[in-house]
């Protein structure tokens, strides 16, 4: 008898302990940064992009969502991978710049390209195009 009480009390503290926690969900991001200009763009520091070059970044999360959404999911990410939102920025040809604010351009999946992969899987891509960089500035160096 006191087997059987032990399995049922363990069996019992196993259903409490697992009540609290919850499911993670593993998600796979990328994101692609096209260069469409005729001119040289460097990306925050983060890497340089020749015209029509593209520069891909992929990675892997976890979410708590068993069915994410595309416009929500992964903003966090993008944030991470720029370093936070009050260092990115284009440089043009290496003495023109271009400064986003949160929500501005590339700091914000809303502005990229969406693609739904699989439910798991996510593909964003922000094109950078002449009439996106025709409000550059010199540089503050």
């Amino acid at each position: 008898m006191n087997k059987i009480n032990a399995v049922i009390m363990l069996a019992g503290l196993m259903l409490l302990v697992s009540c609290g926690e919850k499911d993670e969900f593993g998600l796979k991001v990328k994101l692609t940064f096209v260069n469409s200009t005729d001119t040289n763009i460097s990306y925050s520091n983060l890497f340089e992009l020749a015209p029509t070059e593209s520069y891909t970044y992929e990675d892997q999360t976890e979410t708590t969502s068993s069915n994410p959404n595309i416009e929500t999911c992964c903003n966090g990410l993008l944030e991470d991978f720029q370093g936070g939102y009050d260092q990115v920025f284009l440089v043009i040809n290496e003495v023109n710049c271009l400064y986003f604010n949160e929500g501005e351009g590339p700091t914000s999946l809303n502005n990229f390209e969406s693609e739904k992969l699989n439910s798991r899987s996510f593909s964003y891509t922000y094109t950078l195009s002449p009439a996106s960089i025709e409000n550059m500035q010199p540089c503050n160096n």
